[in-house]
């Protein structure tokens, strides 16, 4: 019997996916678990996202209570903290590169380039797509949230730019 990685590497039509995958859950701090299933049509596809980012459903649930409780107003204490958010702490050149030695020792260097992908595919994104997605998410929650997704983005987008210049 085949392990799961086995089984991708071996079956899967794009399992150099696998490894960009993986810089996207490390990428935007995703917390819980990481799963890739196998597909009957032979693709794997990267699934759950619920927990990526810094932000979960407590705190986003907080953007929502703007009434005074205990003597602050939940909404506002997150705005404050969101909107001064610094993104130093979040990412950092050796957590990358022990989770990329690590798959260099297990899949040798054909996971490198896929691993190192998604650095440089986010520089591609455009501000006006950025805009769109978070105007859409804004009628759902405070502007402040969009706000710091803009940039938690834009911090992302410097220190990509910043690692894949290392590896280059």
């Amino acid at each position: 019997m085949l392990l799961l990685n086995d089984r991708i590497r071996e079956q899967a039509v794009n399992w150099k996916d696998y490894f960009s995958f993986w810089a996207l859950y490390l990428m935007t701090g995703e917390g819980d678990s990481y799963e890739t299933p196998l597909a009957d049509d032979g693709y794997i596809y990267r699934v759950d996202t619920t927990d990526a980012f810094p932000l979960n459903d407590r705190i986003l649930c907080s953007a929502g209570i703007d009434i005074e409780i205990d003597g602050k107003v939940p909404k506002t204490l997150l705005r404050e903290r969101l909107l001064n958010f610094t993104f130093d702490h979040l990412w950092n050149k050796e957590y990358f590169d022990s989770w990329l030695e690590k798959y260099t020792q297990k899949y040798g260097q054909k996971c490198v380039i896929p691993f190192l992908e998604p650095f440089e595919r986010i520089q591609d994104i455009s501000d006006s797509y950025i805009n769109d997605f978070i105007n859409t998410l804004c009628y759902f929650y405070p502007d402040f949230i969009g706000d710091f997704f803009i940039k938690y983005l834009e911090a992302l987008r410097g220190f990509s730019w910043e690692y894949i210049k290392t590896k280059r």
